[in-house]
């Protein structure tokens, strides 16, 4: 691994504005104060006029409005090149290097023109939106860069050398195998596989199943894109067409796909370690978490398998594997070098742009096999469900209990897990176990979301204002009690709380309205906002609460937040956001995160 400390000077601050468009002079500006900031202090500044713009994007793009150009593509005589954003609402620079050369883009291989699209249609959501430049500036001097040693692979020859033609036609490899197969390299494990990778069958296709009766001689892999020997190319061909049949990959002329989330039986046949991880970007509550753990792989010397897909799941495979400050060097398999590329092209709007981050995906720590056991974070908690008269003392049933599971398991096998309801209070500290331990057999291959109760349930500590029952797992690895990753937050509280003044419901808040709305037998009340959201359920002219709920930790740790009210009938008794209670007349109140005042919404059930 190569670690180079570079101190990193303050690029640019931009004041909030509308977003508008860039200028191409503006953006040769963004780019080689950028370039400046970053290269070794013993080298002379960059001038605007040492950079030539090698093409824009779109390339068509000539007059203002929403033809402007969505990003410009800069390259230095020297080498190197900066990606530079079209519209303030975005990072001034979204891709550089130092060293490198890009294609233009019709010259792309398909992986990397997806990434450029992403960007793009990134940058003319935010156009169309209207919204703010973000105050943006170079990252701190403290993180210094970090770059990883990969193979500059491709998908073609050799590397596909043992793909059957399809109607005389050579197929690629695909990106999946190709990324999997350079962090392979780098790891150089194992010497060996072991059992039998199975065969399959797609549209007419059969691939037989392979014996792993073979061994891979690293050293005839070498670190380069062209000129192999055969014995390299028998090598290069043997180990990418192992790990293509491994993910099922469906070939053709065209290109051939698989899934990041088939890359579990590295596992199984290839000795890598059970801990492997599997993740989506949505998994993460703020982009800075997903970035962190990215960061926190390449400083253990583990290139990270990523993919981007789109709404039609279509989409490439790559390899991370170095960062400098918030942007990550790809490795696109296509045979080039790396460049350092940011994942967030747009900040402060991450709630908005969630569609376009949702098909992000990372498998993770990938490392030859230590005798790790399969991780237990692939269970996300979706809502516990308990009866509205809970007491003190007395045993009480937790009737349902969603949890989703990631298809993504290291052996493909069934697992056990051990499970608890515990209590905690409203800063998140342990009171009490309120039920005994108990283990669920789960089948993540062919499950998604599975009900684990009925439990039944005991809470002897005094409750308090701000109490809630939580799902907790043992880690299997360390025997540690875990709280299960939620998407939802259950907080009870059945102690007296102030109602406050009525205020009318019907609110802007950070621009989004609030807003209720009755369609048949249900009710469904949603906000959006970057601040507290505290609510309370009461019965009709009681003052003591039977449902409250506070989102201010969750802001703490998250930022954005989106909550909501869902009521829902099931035979005599309504579910008001996972709690249950009789018919009847109930007053929700809610604090206006903005103003302070109180709101009420009254409720015929």
């Amino acid at each position: 691994m190569k670690k180079i400390i570079i101190l990193v000077a303050a690029l640019l601050l931009w004041q909030i504005s509308d977003a508008r468009p860039i200028s191409e002079e503006q953006a040769r500006r963004n780019a080689a104060s950028f370039i400046s900031s970053i290269q070794p202090r013993t080298k002379a500044r960059v001038a605007p006029e040492d950079l030539r713009l090698a093409w824009s994007f779109p390339e068509t793009a000539t007059k203002a409005g929403e033809d402007e150009p969505t990003m410009y593509v800069f390259v230095r005589p020297e080498g190197g090149f900066v990606v530079a954003s079209g519209d303030d609402a975005a990072r001034p620079v979204l891709a550089y290097s130092l060293d490198g050369s890009i294609p233009a883009y019709r010259d792309m291989p398909e992986n990397m023109r997806d990434a450029f699209d992403w960007y793009s249609s990134i940058i003319s959501f935010a156009r169309e939106k209207g919204w703010s430049s973000a105050a943006t500036k170079a990252e701190s001097d403290n993180e210094g860069q970090v770059v990883l040693k990969t193979a500059p692979w491709h998908q073609f020859a050799p590397f596909n050398n043992l793909v059957p033609k399809l109607k005389g036609q050579e197929c690629p490899v695909g990106c999946v195998a190709t990324a999997i197969s350079i962090i392979m390299r780098y790891h150089q494990w194992p010497l060996k596989g072991e059992g039998t990778i199975p065969g399959y069958s797609y549209n007419n296709v059969n691939i037989d199943p392979i014996e792993l009766d073979h061994e891979y001689d690293w050293s005839k892999m070498p670190m380069k894109s062209n000129n192999f020997s055969s014995l390299e190319s028998a090598q290069l061909a043997r180990l990418a067409y192992d790990v293509a049949v491994m993910v099922k990959m469906q070939f053709s002329p065209e290109g051939s796909g698989a899934y990041t989330d088939d890359a579990w039986p590295l596992a199984k046949y290839f000795k890598y370690d059970k801990c492997i991880q599997y993740a989506m970007r949505s998994d993460f509550h703020r982009q800075e978490d997903w970035e962190k753990m990215l960061k926190d792989e390449i400083n253990a010397n583990r290139p990270v398998l990523y993919a981007g897909y789109n709404k039609d799941w279509e989409g490439h495979a790559f390899v991370v594997d170095g960062y400098e400050g918030r942007y990550f060097s790809l490795n696109y398999g296509w045979g080039g070098g790396s460049a350092f590329y940011t994942l967030e092209p747009v900040e402060e709007h991450e709630e908005d742009l969630f569609e376009f981050t949702l098909y992000q995906q990372a498998v993770y720590n990938i490392k030859p096999d230590e005798g790790g056991l399969p991780t237990t974070e692939f269970v996300q908690n979706y809502g516990v469900i308990v009866p509205y008269d809970i007491a003190e003392n007395k045993p009480f049933t937790v009737r349902e209990n969603l949890i989703r599971l990631s298809t993504f398991y290291p052996t493909g096998d069934s697992f056990t897990l051990n499970f608890s309801y515990m209590l905690f209070d409203s800063k998140g500290t342990l009171k009490e176990k309120i039920s005994p331990d108990f283990k669920r057999i789960l089948f993540p291959a062919t499950e998604d979301f599975v009900n684990i109760g009925p439990v039944e349930c005991t809470i002897k500590s005094k409750l308090a204002d701000g109490d809630r029952i939580t799902l907790c797992l043992q880690d299997s690895a360390t025997g540690e009690w875990k709280v299960v990753s939620n998407d939802v937050l259950d907080a009870i509280v059945f102690n007296k709380r102030p109602l406050g003044s009525m205020v009318k419901i019907g609110y802007d808040v950070e621009g989004e309205s609030t807003h209720s709305a009755v369609n048949g037998e249900s009710l469904y009340m949603y906000f959006e906002t970057l601040k507290d959201i505290p609510w309370v359920v009461y019965k009709e002219g009681s003052d003591k609460p039977v449902i409250w709920r506070c989102v201010r930790d969750y802001y703490e740790k998250h930022g954005a937040v989106q909550s909501f009210i869902e009521v829902d009938r099931n035979d005599d008794a309504w579910c008001i956001s996972n709690i249950w209670l009789p018919k009847g007349n109930y007053v929700a109140v809610f604090t206006n995160p903005l103003t302070g005042e109180e709101m009420r919404v009254h409720l015929e059930l």
